[in-house]
């Protein structure tokens, strides 16, 4: 899934780059935005979800970098989510060590 994020992420931002502010406009680029925003709540779905923190601890180490997840222009109420729930998840294995 955060491949899906990434690559998504990635093209907006090429788009942006080359076009401008304009480009947020173009309906690709719109569906873009959607399947990102979509991709960051089933992730914080899966982790609020999840009953083993361990697991998402493990994937989180692997899989879940922080440089997925550009800051983007205003706040992103669904990475803030995602973000709540993973530390919430993992806090008991962040205080252990």
């Amino acid at each position: 899934m955060l491949n899906v994020y990434k690559v998504m992420s990635e093209n907006v931002s090429s788009a942006v780059a080359s076009s401008g502010e304009s480009a947020t406009k173009q309906p690709l680029i719109k569906s873009m935005r959607t399947v990102k925003k979509e991709t960051l709540k089933l992730i914080s779905s899966w982790v609020s979800r999840s009953c083993d923190p361990q697991i998402v601890s493990s994937n989180n180490n692997r899989d879940f970098p922080c440089r997925h997840f550009p800051i983007e222009t205003g706040p992103n109420p669904d990475f803030l989510t995602l973000t709540l729930n993973l530390l919430t998840l993992t806090k008991p294995l962040i205080t252990k060590t």
